[in-house]
């Protein structure tokens, strides 16, 4: 027996009977990554389904509360309590039935009455219903492939502003502070009633104010907003000419005066903006003076060249423009266009020559309208934007105006007696004289 070739035969059976065994170990290996990465796989895939479906669920369940609100917009007392479907019928949204089917999917949109405790919270034991405030739940269901119910639910609470509920109170509640133009009553639990006053037929002095000082009112002009009345007066010597008077409370005997400004001149008129009075006087010198209401400084004098008075003055807000009229003139013009932006340094920026007194001023629709000493034109209309007199109007008679208003469609003008009415209303939208 040949021993080596033996030894040979059995060494190699050797080695494939290794390379069998690790074939095998490596198959198994193979096979638990290749399980694990399918059960990986699947995993992330069921997840992702999840995740899909609950991010639809959660879409459908804000349809439901949006369809409510908008329902609610229609008229809130279309919120009936309950459950309810939706239908888009009409592109608008109403409900109808008691659910939606979207498959797999059902969606129910819940309406249910809110109660308040004393403080106007929303509690969910006892309290008062509050027929302004319902609660919206919707909610959407679905099973999933392996019969698993699932659930997303949104809530919110929808309130009827557009209601006005007034709130009943006692009398005793009004009885301090101030009660400007009304009055109470102990009528239903304390009515509060606009004041009743003597009318037209029978007028009769409310409330009487005599300025501080000796001297006589001029001009007077009230801030409704800030309850403060305002007024000019000649001159007034260790009180000053201009006054403020708080008349916030017109039950006062007395209104409280608010402020004064020293003038050292009669104030002859004066127009109010939102944070300044613009005064005209009889001081040739200083025909206009400018004060800050807000402290009641005067910030501001301009003088007209020459020494002509000043008769008129008016203003417009919006366009940072004041308006004044003169006397007849040799050295200016009588119709000035004055620009207040700034208004502690004023400046012309347009000009109007007249050969006559200009009385008064009237603003309307870019116009100015003048009331004038022109026995031959008595009314003269200047373009502002142009700065120009583009037509007159000569009224009957040699009667000259003293005063001019504009009210609606109506030129009101007021002259002295004559042979000829004194009073005249000529339509702006006719151009005639009634």
């Amino acid at each position: 027996m040949n021993i080596s070739a033996f030894l040979r035969r059995h060494s190699s059976s050797g080695k494939s009977g290794q390379a069998l065994v690790e074939v095998i170990v490596a198959m198994g290996v193979l096979v638990t990554f290749i399980a694990a990465f399918a059960r990986l796989s699947i995993g992330s895939y069921e997840s992702d389904r999840r995740g899909s479906e609950r991010t639809i669920a959660v879409n459908y369940a804000q349809q439901g509360i949006e369809a409510a609100r908008s329902i609610a917009r229609q008229d809130f007392s279309l919120l009936t309590n309950g459950p309810h479907g939706l239908s888009e019928a009409g592109s608008k949204y109403s409900f109808t039935g008691t659910s939606d089917a979207l498959p797999p999917y059902t969606r129910i949109t819940t309406v249910a009455s809110v109660a308040r405790d004393s403080n106007d919270d929303i509690v969910t034991n006892g309290g008062t219903t509050d027929s302004l405030t319902k609660l919206i739940t919707s909610t959407v269901t679905w099973a999933t492939q392996g019969g698993l119910l699932n659930t997303a639910t949104l809530t919110t609470y929808l309130t009827d502003w557009n209601v006005a509920r007034w709130l009943i109170d006692l009398t005793a509640d009004f009885a301090g502070g101030v009660t400007n133009s009304t009055s109470k009553t102990s009528v239903s639990d304390g009515d509060v009633q606009q004041r009743t006053l003597n009318d037209l037929t029978n007028p009769m002095a409310y409330l009487n104010i005599n300025p501080t000082g000796t001297a006589d009112a001029i001009a007077v002009h009230i801030d409704p907003v800030a309850d403060i009345l305002y007024t000019t007066t000649k001159l007034n010597a260790g009180v000053g000419e201009f006054l403020a008077y708080d008349i916030s409370d017109v039950s006062a005997t007395v209104p409280a005066l608010a402020g004064t400004t020293t003038l050292n001149a009669s104030g002859s008129g004066f127009v109010l903006s939102d944070s300044y009075a613009y005064i005209i006087t009889d001081d040739t010198s200083k025909e206009l003076r400018v004060v800050r209401l807000s402290d009641m400084l005067l910030v501001a004098e301009w003088n007209i060249p020459g020494m002509v008075p000043v008769t008129d003055v008016a203003i417009d807000e919006a366009a940072d423009r004041l308006y004044v009229s003169t006397k007849q003139s040799a050295s200016t013009s009588e119709f000035l266009i004055l620009d207040i932006s700034a208004p502690t340094t004023l400046s012309v920026i347009g000009q109007v020559d007249f050969a006559f007194d200009i009385r008064k001023i009237a603003l309307r629709s870019g116009y100015a309208y003048l009331a004038t000493s022109n026995a031959a034109g008595e009314l003269q209309i200047v373009n502002l934007a142009a700065g120009l007199a583009v037509t007159a109007c000569d009224l009957t008679s040699t009667q000259t105006p003293n005063d001019i208003v504009i009210t609606g469609t109506g030129v009101f003008l007021a002259r002295a007696q004559g042979t000829a009415s004194e009073f005249i209303e000529l339509k702006l939208d006719r151009k005639s004289v009634v």
